[in-house]
């Protein structure tokens, strides 16, 4: 970490936030991923029907 702060007391407190703010990346691009997946699967399923609607 680049914090030239002198109080520890601080640095453990941006430490904090920098570890807060790296997960909170990492959470949001696997939202992004999952709502991608399931966006897909919802496709996927109207296909399906679709395919099941003209077998019948």
């Amino acid at each position: 970490m680049t914090d030239t702060t002198e109080n520890p007391v601080q640095a453990d407190i941006n430490d904090v936030l920098d570890n807060m703010s790296a997960r909170n990346a990492t959470l949001t691009r696997e939202l992004a991923i999952s709502q991608a997946q399931a966006t897909a699967l919802q496709r996927r399923v109207k296909e399906l029907e679709a395919q099941l609607a003209e077998a019948k």
